[in-house]
């Protein structure tokens, strides 16, 4: 356990939880080097990861790979631009693909990111974040509404941070889900 200063306050610590942060920390130190890597004479820089909401511990999730190649594929088609490099990650925090674009508005290619996520059921499985060297572009950045819940028409975010719904039901929508759009997909 960690003393936070507060009387009676303590966190725990778990190996779980510390093999989760660790890899986001391996994921954002790819996006900043990505950043870094980017010319920075050019204006509109970006790195898209594209990952899988997917609440609890383990992070994959059967299907879990076909669908973010999908979702991939959906947002290089609706985009029209190949990015400058792109890499792909497997750790504990899931499965991530992150690229590198330049010269093109982060904006719209958070927009397309919305469509993408927006693109049927599954898309809502989807998560892809745009992040340029100010930090991430939100869709509240956009004008746009916060994501639903998967499960109820709440914000997505305040039901997660809420614990509003038990992961094991979250999970296994997303199962189907995925199932349903890959079975669609493939055929």
């Amino acid at each position: 356990m960690v003393y936070l200063g507060t009387p009676g306050f303590f966190l725990t610590h778990s190996p779980e939880l510390a093999r989760l942060l660790h890899a986001r920390d391996e994921r954002a130190w790819i996006q900043q080097k990505f950043l870094d890597i980017l010319d920075i004479s050019v204006p509109d820089s970006c790195v898209v990861q594209i990952s899988l909401n997917i609440p609890g511990i383990p992070k994959r999730i059967e299907g879990d790979s076909g669908a973010i190649i999908e979702a991939r594929n959906i947002f290089l088609a609706e985009l029209g631009i190949k990015p400058v490099f792109e890499a792909s990650l497997s750790n504990y925090s899931g499965l991530a693909i992150i690229m590198a674009y330049s010269g093109t508005s982060c904006h719209t290619i958070k927009k397309i990111a919305v469509e993408t996520e927006e693109c049927g059921e599954a898309g809502r499985v989807f998560d892809i974040d745009v992040i340029t060297r100010l930090g991430q572009i939100s869709r509240a950045d956009l004008g746009m509404n916060p994501r639903k819940c998967i499960l109820c028409a709440e914000d997505a975010k305040v039901c997660a941070r809420a614990q509003r719904h038990p992961a094991i039901e979250v999970r296994s929508v997303i199962r189907n889900l995925l199932s349903g759009f890959l079975s669609v997909s493939t055929d």
